[in-house]
């Protein structure tokens, strides 16, 4: 499981890269098989100007961040 100082740096690295604004929030830490990594927790950025939700999944091993990518549902979790 990743360190909280690794999630912070994987979020402040995602809030980055994908140039998100405004108000963020963040999902718990779960276990996941689908990603490139073990551990994934999502993120959304909420941009007051338009009213629009960013959402995105980042994938942690141990304190490896794996990847980001756009989060989606998948049906039967």
């Amino acid at each position: 499981m990743p360190t909280v100082a690794c999630r912070k740096q994987g979020i402040a690295q995602t809030v980055t890269e994908e140039k998100i604004t405004g108000s963020i929030e963040m999902s718990d830490l779960r276990e996941s098989d689908h990603g490139p990594g073990r551990f994934v927790l999502c993120i959304r950025g909420i941009e007051p100007k338009y009213s629009r939700l960013t959402t995105y999944a980042v994938f942690f091993d141990n304190d490896d961040l794996q990847g980001i990518a756009d989060a989606v549902m998948i049906d039967g979790l």
